[in-house]
């Protein structure tokens, strides 16, 4: 079974404007206490409904929570956060899987580099450009600065896939095999 992972869901979540909560926010807030909050999603509109009985939940969606469970608890045992937890701090992530096959995980620290890297590679590559056609004659000024910006969002792109490509995966992750 593919995996599902998104940082938007997380954002929306901690920004208040879903109205949900979870048991796991107690250890959050008040223990400081980093953790996965697991969710099954499918048939979601009976959570928290006099209808949301454990009779509901297929065995094959216990099986896969399993799986990655036994995976996370054996990625964490092996863990140096677990040497010394006050070492490492409160740290924010950003993650997503591609195309339901894997998840990427990556630091706010190396999101932040590799967005600075993108906007200097875009100014860089928009400068070469407006360079090599800044002797172009006629009208078509406003028509090359459009291409301008068509190719250097091209490298852009090019750029983050590179970065992308060179990301560590999560072995944790299980597969549901």
């Amino acid at each position: 079974m593919p995996c599902s992972c998104s940082i938007i869901g997380q954002e929306v979540f901690q920004s208040g404007v879903f109205p949900g909560d979870t048991d796991f926010r107690v250890f959050r807030d008040y223990g400081r206490v980093p953790g996965l909050d697991l969710e099954f999603v499918q048939n979601y509109y009976w959570w928290h409904t006099e209808i949301d009985e454990a009779r509901r939940t297929t065995s094959g969606s216990l099986q896969v929570a399993s799986d990655n469970i036994y995976a996370i608890l054996l990625y964490f045992l092996y863990s140096p956060y677990l040497d010394n937890p006050a070492e490492f701090g409160d740290q924010k992530n950003v993650f997503f899987d591609f195309l339901g096959l894997f998840v990427v995980v990556y630091s706010e620290g190396v999101a932040n580099a590799v967005n600075a890297i993108l906007v200097v590679a875009v100014v860089i590559s928009t400068a070469n450009h407006m360079r090599k056609h800044s002797d172009v004659q006629g009208g078509c000024h406003e028509l090359r600065s459009c291409d301008c910006m068509y190719d250097s969002t091209n490298d852009a792109s090019d750029i983050a896939n590179l970065g992308c490509n060179a990301l560590v995966l999560n072995p944790w992750f299980g597969s549901g095999d």
